[in-house]
């Protein structure tokens, strides 16, 4: 499977390469994204789950985390992930302009200023906006699957 989860700790996108019913997904999404969310920084990106190894690296405020067969490579994979990133990253950097982000922060400050129980995070506008992926989800499985 490949999941995108943010740091909060919930998940953004999931594809599913072999049949699990829901409870499973939710079960495997709670512990996989525990598991990655808890590491120290300066760990290695590799963790053993189950018969599984799980592959993850995180850019800004976001995870991307895949588990695959003990036997696999995982510099391939997280090469994978890195070309993943790369090409989310020139899709959505032409959705929304810079002016437009800057003009939605300035907004978004605005309001937090006014509504204080409202809290953002630098990380939230990195380029690789959480933003797109929420309101594109479509389009983020698209490039997925291709």
């Amino acid at each position: 499977f490949f999941l995108l989860v943010s740091r909060q700790g919930k998940c953004r996108l999931s594809k599913w390469y072999t049949p699990h019913t829901d409870k499973e997904k939710q079960k495997n999404i709670r512990e996989v994204s525990t598991m990655c969310l808890s590491r120290p920084q300066k760990l290695c990106n590799f963790l053993e789950w189950r018969e599984y190894k799980i592959v993850y690296k995180r850019y800004a405020s976001l995870f991307f985390i895949t588990c695959v067969d003990k036997t696999d490579n995982e510099l391939i994979t997280l090469e994978v992930i890195h070309q993943f990133v790369e090409v989310l990253d020139r899709y959505f950097g032409n959705v929304v302009s810079s002016s437009q982000r800057m003009f939605t922060l300035f907004f978004l400050l605005i309001y937090c200023s006014t509504f204080p129980f409202i809290i953002l995070t630098a990380s939230f506008f990195c380029s690789q906006c959480e933003l797109d992926l929420i309101f594109n989800f479509h389009k983020a499985y698209y490039i997925l699957d291709e």
